[in-house]
């Protein structure tokens, strides 16, 4: 059977926990990419960040933050339409200055060891409806990402 680490993404992008949003809403929409693993000082995998964390994070009333979201941060220009006078805009925007990707991201996500099996990473993917899934060694460090569209390759 293939293990993870023959199709996972060695050169994976990553944030730490101490990272603000708004450079990290920066590395999404120049690497155009809806999630980031986040790691600690050590490497180690803490988290993940998402578009859709981050959205959800600013409370706006009535915005779909469901698994088919816009692409990365396109959705700025539907928040201008957003009815203002029922979302603090102010609180917002501060949020994306100061703010840390700590106080949004998803702690503990699903993850695969790298010497599991492409069939594990494919029911975890599965049963925890993620596209992606950080992978980490023995000591828990981020070494790499498998997506689905990995393990579609590995099929061929």
């Amino acid at each position: 059977m293939m293990e993870v680490k023959d199709v996972m993404t060695k050169d994976v992008v990553y944030v730490h926990d101490n990272e603000g949003i708004a450079k990290v809403i920066d590395i999404m929409k120049k690497r155009k990419i809806s999630g980031l693993p986040v790691v600690n000082n050590s490497g180690k995998l803490i988290g993940v960040v998402t578009d859709g964390d981050i959205i959800r994070s600013l409370d706006i009333p009535d915005f779909p933050t469901s698994a088919v979201s816009p692409p990365p941060f396109d959705f700025i220009e539907r928040l201008i339409k957003v009815k203002m006078e029922e979302w603090d805009v102010e609180r917002a925007l501060e949020m994306w200055k100061s703010g840390k990707v700590s106080d949004v991201m998803t702690k503990d996500p699903a993850s695969v060891h790298m010497n599991d099996d492409v069939e594990k990473a494919a029911d975890i993917m599965l049963e925890k409806n993620v596209h992606r899934l950080p992978v980490v060694d023995d000591d828990g460090k981020l070494v790499g990402i498998v997506t689905r569209l990995d393990l579609l390759k590995a099929l061929r």
